[in-house]
């Protein structure tokens, strides 16, 4: 009903191309797919995965492109992801991991996938994923393989019993469109 009243408004001042109008046409053609992205981020924090567990050991190329896979969905902006790095480096995770995670997750998160997918198109969206994916993993190779390895301050807990998956999913689901 929401929906179809702000078509009605837009519809309404077809000629008269204001500024509010076209923000109404920009926001239903956005809303579909933001709500998608933030669903898809209500999911990722309900499986709770263990970053250091996923970006672990292996070859330098290997490292910075798990660091790189790991962080591209991850909807984190800037300003959060400088302590998760930190932490990680702290717990052990290899630091070309760590670097191409650090570049890769404030780059492209989902709900930026999302979005750019429906207001650019696919092709700009693999091109600007492609982009993104390609800066982190140069970035965790070159600047990783020249970067002092930090000891490890933290060593994985033991894994501990987990809330059911349901109520897992209602809390991701409130940080998801919450937060």
């Amino acid at each position: 009903a929401l929906v179809l009243a702000l078509e009605a408004f837009v519809a309404r001042d077809e000629h008269a191309r204001g500024g509010g109008t076209l923000f109404l046409e920009l926001a239903l053609q956005s809303a579909p797919a933001l709500l998608a992205a933030y669903g898809a981020v209500a999911l990722l924090h309900a499986l709770e995965l263990d970053l250091a567990k996923l970006l672990g050991k292996g070859s330098a190329f290997a490292q910075s492109l798990r660091g790189t896979l790991v962080g591209l969905p991850m909807p984190i902006c800037s300003c959060g992801v400088i302590p998760l790095y930190r932490n990680l480096v702290l717990q052990g995770v290899p630091t070309r991991a760590a670097l191409s995670f650090l570049v890769a997750a404030p780059e492209l998160g989902i709900t930026a996938l999302f979005l750019s997918a429906s207001l650019l198109g696919f092709e700009i969206t693999l091109l600007r994923a492609g982009a993104a994916a390609t800066l982190a993993l140069i970035v965790g190779l070159t600047v990783g393989a020249n970067a002092p390895v930090a000891e490890p301050v933290q060593k994985h807990a033991a894994p501990g019993a987990k809330a059911p998956f349901a109520t897992r999913l209602a809390g991701g689901l409130r940080y998801g469109l919450g937060d």
